[in-house]
C-alpha cells in the first residue's frame, strides 16, 4: 500500500468477482442492533433457513465460524489415526489433522491425467483409514469428482468403515452444482459429511460463516462441543 497507494489485487482468495451482495452488507448491519446480546448458540434461525433451502431436516445442519472452524470440530470430534488426502488440496486439511497427531497419506494427483482424480483413488481407500478427505471442485485445480466416481467413493468408505468429508465451498461456482451435490445422499449416507460456506459466492470472507451437512447427527453434536459456545456472531 505504501509503495502503490492501494491496496494490492489478492489472487489468493478465490472470491466472487461480483464483490459482497447489498443485502449481505445490509444484514451485517442490520446484525450490530442485536450485539448487545449473546448470539443464539444453536442458530436455529440460520439452520431452519438452510434447512428449508435445502430441503433436509434441521438436525442435518451445523454452522460454525467458516468452513475451516467446521473442518477443525471434525477433525477433534472424529480424532482420526489415518486420513487420505488427494494431493495437491487446500493446505487447511494437513493443519487441522495434525492437530490430533493423525498420519497422513497423501494420494498425488497425476499431472500426465491432469489432476483428475480417477478410480484408481478407490484402491487407496484401505480398511486403515478412518477418514477422507476430498475437495470438489479441488482447491488449487478446479476439478469437480465426478458424479459418478463420488457415488463409487461413499460406497467404498462405508465399506472400510471411513468418514468422506467433501468441501463443497466451490461447488455453487458450477454451471450446474445440483448435478454434484451430495446433499441427496446424506439420509441414505450417514457416514457422509458435506462442508460448505457462505464466503467464495458471496465474497465475505471476513465475515466468518459456513456449515456442515449430515445425517449423522451425533457426529455434528461432538463436533459442535469441540470448540467454544457461540462460534456465529448475531
Amino acid at each position: 500500500i505504501e509503495q502503490f497507494g492501494e491496496i494490492p489485487l489478492d489472487f489468493s482468495a478465490n472470491l466472487s468477482p461480483l464483490g459482497i451482495p447489498q443485502a449481505v452488507r445490509e444484514a451485517a448491519v442490520h446484525a450490530l442492533e442485536h450485539a448487545e446480546h449473546y448470539p443464539d448458540p444453536y442458530c436455529r434461525t440460520l439452520r431452519s433457513a438452510i434447512s428449508t433451502s435445502l430441503g433436509i431436516p434441521l438436525s442435518y445442519c451445523l454452522c460454525g465460524n467458516g468452513a475451516a472452524d467446521l473442518l477443525f470440530r471434525m477433525v477433534l470430534a472424529v480424532k482420526p489415526q489415518t486420513a487420505l488426502l488427494a494431493v495437491p488440496t487446500f493446505s487447511e486439511y494437513e493443519a487441522a489433522l495434525k492437530t490430533v497427531d493423525c498420519s497422513i497419506r497423501r494420494y498425488h494427483l497425476s499431472e500426465s491425467e491432469e489432476f483428475a482424480l480417477t478410480d484408481r483413488f478407490l484402491g487407496a481407500v484401505t480398511p486403515d483409514i478412518d477418514l477422507v478427505i476430498l475437495c470438489s471442485p479441488n482447491n488449487p485445480t478446479g476439478l469437480t469428482v465426478s458424479p459418478a466416481l463420488l457415488q463409487k467413493i461413499i460406497l467404498r468408505c462405508e465399506e472400510n468403515g471411513a468418514l468422506l468429508a467433501v468441501d463443497s465451498c466451490f461447488e455453487d461456482f458450477l454451471d450446474n452444482p445440483e448435478a454434484h451435490s451430495l446433499i441427496p445422499n446424506l439420509t441414505e449416507h450417514p457416514n457422509v459429511l458435506v462442508i460448505k460456506a457462505f464466503t467464495k459466492l458471496y465474497a465475505m470472507p471476513g465475515l466468518r460463516l459456513g456449515y456442515a451437512l449430515s445425517s449423522n447427527t451425533a457426529l455434528l453434536e461432538r463436533m459442535r462441543d469441540m470448540g467454544q459456545p457461540w462460534p456465529v456472531s448475531s
